[in-house]
This record gives C-alpha cells, sequence and structure tokens, in this order.
C-alpha cells in the first residue's frame, strides 16, 4: 500500500485538527498583540483552543457504523503522546516556578499581577495541546500511516 492510499487514522487526523487550532490560536494571539497590545485581550486569541473540543466530531461516522476505532497500536501512541505531554508540561511548571526565586534570590518579594494567572492557564492548555498532538503526529507519521494489515 503506498502513500497515497494509506488512510490516516482516526487519532491521527484528531492530532492534525488540534495542531492546526493550536497554531491558529497562537497566530491570533500575536496578531492581536500587534494590533492591541500583549494585554488580557491579546491572551483572549487563545479562546481559540475551545475549537479542540471539536475533534469528537473527527471519526463520528465511522463510530456510528461500527467500526473499529482505536486498536493496541494506537493506544500505546496514546500512551506515549499522554507521558511525554505530562513531562513537557512539569518540566515547564517547575522551570516557571523556581526561575523566580533563581533570578530575584531565595528572599525576594515579588507582586504578581491576576492577570497573570488566567494566561498561564491558557498558554498552559495551549502547550498541553501542542505537544500532545506533535507527538501523536510524529510517532503515527513514524510508524506509518492507518491501520495496514
Amino acid at each position: 500500500m503506498n502513500r497515497m492510499e494509506a488512510k490516516m487514522s482516526v487519532q491521527e487526523r484528531r492530532a492534525w485538527f488540534v495542531l492546526a487550532v493550536a497554531v491558529a490560536a497562537l497566530i491570533l494571539c500575536l496578531v492581536l498583540g500587534v494590533l492591541l497590545g500583549y494585554g488580557l485581550v491579546a491572551f483572549g486569541g487563545l479562546s481559540v483552543l475551545a475549537l479542540a473540543a471539536g475533534t469528537g466530531l473527527i471519526g463520528w461516522r465511522e463510530q456510528r457504523a461500527g467500526r473499529v476505532m482505536i486498536d493496541e497500536r494506537d493506544r500505546e501512541i496514546e500512551r506515549t503522546a499522554s507521558m511525554a505531554t505530562g513531562a513537557v508540561f512539569w518540566v515547564l511548571f517547575v522551570a516557571a516556578a523556581v526561575t523566580p526565586s533563581l533570578v530575584l534570590g531565595p528572599h525576594a518579594v515579588m507582586r504578581v499581577p491576576t492577570a497573570v494567572f488566567p494566561r498561564a492557564t491558557f498558554v498552559a492548555a495551549w502547550v498541553v495541546l501542542l505537544v500532545r498532538s506533535l507527538v501523536t503526529i510524529v510517532l503515527y507519521r513514524r510508524e506509518g500511516h492507518g491501520s495496514e494489515a
């Protein structure tokens, strides 16, 4: 089966969709930042990430037709992507928590505007969606498309 005949699995199609949503959210944030300034409004561009909730619609027809949606290979890719995403998230989380102490010193007092917290939440969601979709796509590309028997 050549590359053109191979069909992407539902999970890979979902990963491509989420990647497109994550890139669109980043571009929107950058455009809003340039046009309006990098305040809270620019981070509102990350609300585009809500479109990632639509991934359940990808493969809906196949599921209703009673086709097998996921096999052991897909589960392993899903597990690996989840583990990689968790690892990247925790590295970034620890780096964000420790960096102020390293830069300012252990006894420094730092005032944090409340606007930082929603921004951090959106950025964390963006990182999780981006890393998970990238790892999923890389693993499927490395192993080939679809379920070839």
